[in-house]
Parts: C-alpha cells; sequence; structure tokens
C-alpha cells in the first residue's frame, strides 16, 4: 500500500484558525505573514522561563537592554516593520533596564512555508528553522539563517532580496505578564537575530559572500524583531579561506565562522527569486 505523506498546508490552516470562534489560542499559532505562512507547535519547548536563565543558556547577554529597546520602539510606533541593528546601546551591570515582564515561553523551531514562485496555486513543503541553546549534539546550539523583511515596500520572493536582510536566529520567545498584572505590551511572539552583512558575488561560485555585522567594538550586532517579519529560511556555506579552524565540525561550522556564501542552489524557487526580481518601481 503507498502511504505518501501528504504536506500540511499552512495556508489552509491559518485561515481556519483565523475566522474560528472557538480558538482561545491569541496570538495565533500559525498565521500568515506576505506570502509567508509562520507556525509554532501550540506547546513551548519551555515555558515560565526566567530572562536571566534565557540569557545565560542562549549566551545573549544582551537580550535585557535589547528587550528594553524593541519594546520602547514598538510602543512608539504600533504595527512598524522593525529593522535590524542602529545605534549600539551598551549594557549596565549597575542598573540593568526594568521591563514589564521576567519570564518568556520558549520555541526551539518555528516553520516556514511558501508557495511556488512561478505558481502561487501551488503550496511547497514547509522547512523547519532552528534557534535552539546548546545541547545533545550541538554544543555551541543549532541556528539557523533567515531572510527578514525590513521594508513594507518589498515581498519576497518577487522582490528579491531587496527590502530583507539576513540574519541568524538564535531565540524565539513569547512573554508572559506576571500574575496579577494587565499586559502592557503587544502581545506577540518576537525573536532574537544577529545580522550578516550581504557582501558583492564571489566571481568563482556565483555567491554572495555573507559577512557578520559587528559594531565597532567587534560586538555582534543584534535586535529583537516580531515573528511576523521572518521571510524565508537561508542555506548558508562557511566560507573556509586557506585554512579551515580545526574546532569545525557539522555541528559547530556555522558558530566559528565569520564568512558565509548564500546558497542560492539549494532551492529552485529560491533561485528563481533571486535572479528574477522586481523592484516597487519596476
Amino acid at each position: 500500500m503507498n502511504h505518501t505523506r501528504v504536506a500540511t498546508d499552512y495556508f489552509r490552516k491559518a485561515r481556519q484558525m483565523a475566522t474560528a470562534r472557538c480558538d482561545s489560542s491569541i496570538p495565533h499559532r500559525t498565521f500568515i505573514a506576505e506570502n509567508t505562512a509562520i507556525h509554532l507547535n501550540f506547546s513551548p519547548s519551555r515555558s515560565g522561563v526566567k530572562l536571566d536563565d534565557v540569557s545565560t543558556d542562549f549566551n545573549l547577554p544582551d537580550l535585557h537592554v535589547a528587550l528594553s529597546s524593541f519594546l520602547q520602539h514598538d510602543a512608539r510606533e504600533r504595527g512598524i516593520v522593525h529593522g535590524v541593528g542602529g545605534p549600539r546601546q551598551r549594557p549596565s551591570i549597575d542598573r540593568p533596564p526594568i521591563l514589564p515582564f521576567d519570564r518568556v515561553q520558549l520555541w526551539n523551531t518555528v516553520r516556514l512555508q511558501l508557495k511556488s514562485f512561478h505558481n502561487p496555486d501551488i503550496v511547497l513543503p514547509a522547512q523547519t528553522i532552528h534557534a535552539s541553546p546548546p545541547g545533545p549534539g550541538w554544543p555551541k546550539g543549532r541556528r539557523d539563517a533567515i531572510l527578514v523583511n525590513v521594508d513594507t515596500a518589498y515581498e519576497w520572493p518577487k522582490s528579491g532580496l531587496s527590502g530583507h536582510v539576513i540574519c541568524e536566529l538564535c531565540l524565539i520567545m513569547r512573554p508572559i505578564h506576571r500574575r496579577g498584572s494587565r499586559i502592557a505590551w503587544r502581545d506577540q511572539y518576537l525573536c532574537y537575530v544577529r545580522r550578516l552583512n550581504i557582501g558583492p558575488c564571489d566571481p568563482a561560485t556565483g555567491m554572495h559572500v555573507l559577512k557578520r555585522a559587528k559594531h565597532a567594538d567587534g560586538t555582534p550586532i543584534c535586535s529583537i524583531i516580531p515573528l511576523r517579519q521572518l521571510r524565508a529560511f537561508i542555506s548558508i556555506i562557511p566560507r573556509l579561506g586557506d585554512a579551515a579552524d580545526v574546532r569545525l565540525t557539522s555541528a559547530t561550522s556555522t558558530h566559528y565562522s565569520q564568512e558565509f556564501f548564500l546558497n542560492k542552489y539549494f532551492d529552485k524557487d529560491f533561485y528563481y527569486a533571486l535572479h528574477n526580481a522586481t523592484t516597487p518601481d519596476s
């Protein structure tokens, strides 16, 4: 007997959830952002985790500062598209920022689903994106690269990379309000991301070179953004240079590498998006 597995259509599921009267999971775990369907498991990987523990477990020392900056920006301009980067805010050991919450829910994976570049009636298989802390088999954690929209004038995949940045996904979370208190922020799923700068194409491979974006002091450029700004999985290949780092393994190569190739050949629809891109003025 043929037991062919049928891929889940998260676009259909998101539309059903949006119209269901009995669905109490707000914000929805499955939703559509432009041309991407985004799906989280109903149950988080961990819940009620203290922010201090998250900062330690995921090695994100500026997590509190990044969250404070995001909340201030989001409160001033509700519904905006958040950028990745901006002026550096240094954490204060003596006076850390005061946040309206101290615990979060965490997800180690998120699924992104797109449609065929040439035929939007065809729903492609969803891709699982990882953002997990160090653990068995992954001593430095598992962090996949993703495409993030930073300009509403551009839509993936028709616009290609224009209006988008490439980032490393480090954390997926949802803040939990303190017991007996009211939510003083917009209830939504958030991500902590580290930016990769997109450079020119390498003439030998025809692939863009990516470099870790850093501040003047060498620390990575990071931001908190809403999960709804994610658009697609990005396949990256470490650029080894003349000599490979002896610490590199299949599980640590991304962690220790500073430069990468943007692998445009891993998926035909991704390849089409890069080579057939149009801009709003086209």
